[in-house]
């Protein structure tokens, strides 16, 4: 897992969020496409995964993409209130799991990503 990450790190924009006890979140992108977000789950309900996420939109074209496990209902629900909706689904034969895409702005006439949320 660190050598694929490794990999990753120049093909990424990332951001990171770091308290006392470390790094407890970050978000990496990949030109109009939200690659990874994760925030530890000691720190997680406290507005870091929306900070990162926010920060990264601004940085971002409008039309932004993602892929989120389907099983994964909290992460679902997040970006839903974000602004993103479920454009398409698939079949992540890596993991064999049913991934979900996600759109904000863009093709489907959703809001454009300009930075916060409400």
């Amino acid at each position: 897992m660190r050598d694929w990450y490794a990999e990753k790190g120049s093909e990424w924009d990332w951001g990171l969020v770091a308290e006392d006890d470390g790094v407890v979140g970050f978000v990496a992108t990949a030109g109009a496409r939200l690659d990874q977000l994760f925030v530890a789950p000691a720190h997680q309900g406290r507005g870091t995964g929306t900070r990162l996420l926010t920060t990264a939109l601004t940085r971002m074209p409008p039309s932004v993409t993602l892929t989120v496990f389907e099983e994964n209902g909290p992460a679902r629900r997040f970006y839903e209130r974000h602004g993103f909706r479920k454009v398409g689904r698939f079949l992540n034969e890596t993991e064999n799991a049913i991934e979900l895409v996600y759109e904000r702005g863009g093709a489907y006439g959703l809001p454009v990503a300009t930075g916060a949320v409400s």
